[in-house]
């Protein structure tokens, strides 16, 4: 019973240890994407107060930070389960993070 015990509670550190990477590359992207939608921005509107810029940030990190959070709850608690590794792959396919690792390259 102990063996069991310990058994699972490996398993179930190595598929939280297996969900971190993703997480990781998903904050990354939802970043790259809020810097670029930032630029295009400034160039659309031009020169903006402090305080136009303070707020259209404090608005794009807020989503960020969002969604990020959502996804990373979601990923942490299917990491308790042993369809975790599926999971995974779902995130990392919906938001394309497989061809990004690719491209960031050794």
């Amino acid at each position: 019973r102990d063996l069991e015990r310990l058994m699972n509670t490996a398993r179930s550190a190595s598929r939280k240890a297996e969900v971190v990477p993703t997480i990781a590359a998903l904050e990354r992207h939802l970043e790259d994407i809020r810097k670029g939608e930032l630029a295009r921005l400034r160039a659309r509107l031009g020169t903006l107060t402090c305080e136009q810029e303070l707020a259209i940030v404090g608005l794009t990190c807020r989503l960020v930070n969002t969604i990020a959070e959502t996804a990373a709850i979601t990923l942490r608690n299917a990491a308790e389960e042993p369809y975790s590794g599926k999971v995974v792959e779902l995130v990392r396919r919906l938001f394309n993070l497989n061809s990004l690792a690719a491209a960031d390259g050794p």
